[in-house]
């Protein structure tokens, strides 16, 4: 399998330099502060934004296609852009980080590997998560990819389709 990437110059999800640093200031990644949730989410609602990637739902589809013949279902939408968002930015990554997909109970699971994945505590990607799935763009696209027929229209309008071969 090539290992190709979905895109040119990825930067590897980061907090350092940013506001949300003071928030997970315990020596393992994690929060010492015991309202770190509420801090959080007031840089959110504040606008702050941590270091990632802005990926387009053309290379969501893109990764998407590449994991379901590999995995054998259709993985989550959400979980690829932000995954792709973070830096996982190759089909072998991406395959990695989705390995056990299907033992995932819920986006916790889902966290937790990529986590993993990126060496980090994985409270430090609900951000991430949080700003992410806040975009109309995010919004659309899961919408789009919880019908199958509206995945296979985008899939086919955006010329992927011929991907899932």
């Amino acid at each position: 399998m090539a290992n190709t990437e979905y895109y040119p110059t990825a930067v590897q999800y980061s907090l350092k330099d940013t506001a949300y640093n003071a928030v997970y200031d315990a020596a393992d990644g994690s929060s010492s502060n015991p309202e770190w949730y509420k801090a959080m989410s007031e840089l959110v609602s504040n606008g702050v934004k941590p270091i990632f990637n802005s990926i387009s739902d053309k290379i969501c589809a893109t990764a998407w296609v590449d994991l379901v013949p590999k995995l054998g279902f259709m993985p989550n939408i959400l979980s690829i852009k932000i995954a792709l968002a973070a830096g996982v930015n190759t089909k072998e990554d991406m395959l990695m980080v989705f390995a056990s997909n299907k033992e995932w109970i819920d986006q916790a699971s889902f966290r937790s590997a990529l986590g993993s994945f990126l060496c980090i505590h994985n409270t430090q990607l609900l951000p991430l998560f949080l700003v992410i799935g806040q975009e109309k763009s995010t919004q659309k696209l899961v919408e789009i990819f919880s019908n199958p027929e509206s995945a296979v229209s985008f899939l086919e309008e955006n010329n992927i389709i011929n991907s899932l071969d």
